[in-house]
């Protein structure tokens, strides 16, 4: 193997709600990830990192066309964007999210659904 592979972040653009409870969980998140009140974070990623799931849907009928398991989640970036009153589009929440691990599953598909286990043990 060379070199070890890393995941690229992902954005991610939410539209707020009238009630805020998008900021409120973003808001949330950041939080436990530091307390900037008291300049403090968690001793381990265990007590602030989260699981996500993407879904990516046909667009019509809403069926899955494949499914993204993120593990070892947490926010990079929030970017609350403008806010401006003098304008009637929602207020996006753009989140940069790290995570550790990813998993890429489609319907029908397993682990590994090209591999063939060869007599020397290996995948191919």
């Amino acid at each position: 193997m060379q070199g070890k592979h890393t995941w690229e972040a992902i954005n991610i653009t939410l539209r707020d709600d009238i009630n805020n409870n998008i900021s409120k969980l973003v808001g949330g998140q950041v939080q436990k990830q530091m307390n900037h009140f008291e300049q403090t974070s968690a001793v381990a990623g265990s007590r602030y990192k989260f699981g996500t799931k993407l879904e990516i849907l046909d667009g019509t009928s809403n069926t899955e066309l494949e499914q993204w398991d993120l593990e070892g989640c947490f926010l990079q970036n929030v970017d609350y964007s403008d806010g401006d009153y003098a304008v009637s589009e929602p207020v996006q929440v753009i989140l940069t999210l790290k995570y550790d691990n990813a998993i890429h599953t489609a319907p029908g598909d397993t682990i590994f659904p090209f591999a063939v286990n060869t007599p020397g043990g290996d995948l191919t």
